[in-house]
C-alpha cells in the first residue's frame, strides 16, 4: 500500500469541489481549489494545504507547499516558476474531510 492508493481524482469527485485545477499563463502557475463551487471553508471542513510538484527529466521535484487556515484563507496559489524542462505540474491537496486530491497539468 502506497500513498497513490490515498489520491483521488476528478473520478471521485463528490458534492464539493476538491480536486485542484490547474492554469500557467506567462511563468505564473495558478492552482485552486473549488474555483466553480466554493469547498467549504469552516472549521469542521476546509483546505488544509496544496502541494505543487514539477515532473521533469530528472524525476518530481518538489516545487512548493502553502498552508491554509480555516475560515481566513481561500484555497487558491500563484505562484512564479521556471518551466525549463518542466513536462507537467502535480498538485496535491488535502482536505480535513475528504483526504487527498490531485489534478496535473501537462505541458
Amino acid at each position: 500500500m502506497g500513498l497513490a492508493d490515498y489520491l483521488k481524482t476528478g473520478a471521485q469527485e463528490g458534492k464539493e469541489k476538491h480536486v485542484p485545477e490547474l492554469a500557467l499563463q506567462d511563468g505564473v502557475l495558478e492552482v485552486w481549489v473549488g474555483k466553480e463551487t466554493p469547498h467549504p471553508n469552516t472549521v469542521e471542513h476546509h483546505i488544509e494545504y496544496v502541494e505543487v510538484f514539477a515532473v521533469t527529466d530528472k524525476g518530481i521535484k518538489f516545487v512548493a507547499r502553502v498552508d491554509f487556515g480555516p475560515t481566513l484563507a481561500e484555497p487558491k496559489v500563484t505562484l512564479p516558476v521556471n518551466t525549463d524542462g518542466v513536462k507537467a505540474f502535480i498538485a496535491v491537496e488535502s482536505c480535513n474531510l475528504h483526504g487527498l486530491w490531485e489534478n496535473t497539468l501537462e505541458l
